[in-house]
């Protein structure tokens, strides 16, 4: 992750703010810019330029008025960036007159750290929020090449790699990111990080574990856990037991994978509000045909290469 880092010229009178946008990011590529042009050439430090905001994947501004500055840099993607505002009791306040004049696109992609609905770690909430953001990105990609589903994407196994690394120091910080920590986007967005580490069987079954201790406090969602315990089962070779894991079969259908028992899955799935097992079939095939996807030339050798996959990753031994 890309985080740059914007306040006024004089840097050395911001380090404080820096060390702790630095330890909120760590881990990350770090730039750091002002916005002021001659005090910067006067204190030796970088002016803001947009390609240092093309090259960054979070934007963490110090003050309000640079938000206008961002505005007003037409070449600036918004696409997947993530423009952060430091908390008010370490930065400048929020003003709302400023967000109302800001252009739409930023204010969609802007967070206010300190937010209620951010939880009690509302910074590791965007840190978490972005791997998301870049998952989703790569997802994107392949459905618009018509790659989704043809495989196991290099890229996106790599990226799918680097995210639960970084998760998984955010976990061993705080514990799993529940819903007071992280708030709701932010446990949602863990979750899809877990779900999406196929190649990595310990941190998946360790935050299995976690979720399960979490959702018996009620301090995460039942059905999270639901889809992450049938991903580990399918993986290891078990029946699922909620039915939430689909795959394409011998006959080129996207079905269900193995279940223990129809009649149960379905009682278990009403349990924690979710559809049946039929209904959710008709969804996958339908979002199948949406997303471009389609069966395998040959089942026999994906079959083969899923195994091959397995052994390799330590699924299988």
């Amino acid at each position: 992750m890309n985080v740059l880092f914007v306040c006024s010229s004089n840097l050395h009178r911001s380090k404080t703010a820096q060390d702790y946008c630095k330890q909120e990011f760590s881990g990350c590529q770090f730039q750091s810019a002002g916005t002021n042009q001659k005090s910067c050439t006067k204190h030796k430090t970088t002016f803001l330029s947009e390609e240092m905001l093309e090259w960054a994947s979070v934007v963490y501004v110090m003050e309000t008025h640079h938000l206008n500055l961002i505005n007003e840099a037409t070449a600036f993607s918004y696409n997947s960036k993530m423009v952060v505002l430091g908390v008010p009791d370490v930065y400048t306040y929020w003003q709302d007159e400023l967000i109302r004049e800001l252009d739409p696109k930023v204010r969609e992609s802007l967070r206010v750290l300190g937010e209620n609905n951010s939880g009690t770690h509302p910074i590791l909430a965007q840190r978490i929020i972005a791997l998301k953001k870049a998952d989703l990105q790569r997802r994107q990609e392949l459905i618009q090449n018509g790659q989704l589903g043809k495989g196991y994407d290099e890229e996106m196994e790599a990226l799918h790699n680097r995210n639960a690394a970084a998760l998984d120091v955010i976990i061993n910080e705080i514990g799993y990111p529940t819903l007071d920590k992280v708030g709701e986007e932010g446990s949602e967005a863990a979750w899809l990080v877990i779900q999406h580490a196929i190649s990595r069987p310990a941190f998946m079954k360790k935050c299995a574990q976690l979720l399960e201790h979490a959702v018996g406090r009620k301090e995460a969602s039942a059905v999270s856990l639901a889809y992450l315990t049938d991903r580990i089962a399918t993986f290891e070779g078990k029946p699922q037991l909620y039915g939430t894991q689909f795959d394409w079969d011998e006959h080129g259908q996207l079905s269900p994978k193995p279940c223990d028992n129809l009649v149960k899955v379905d009682q278990r799935r009403k349990s924690i509000g979710l559809n049946t097992l039929e209904q959710q079939t008709e969804v996958m095939r339908k979002r199948a045909v949406a997303e471009k996807e389609s069966a395998p030339v040959s089942f026999a050798s994906r079959e083969k290469e899923i195994e091959e996959w397995k052994k390799r990753v330590g699924w299988l031994e």
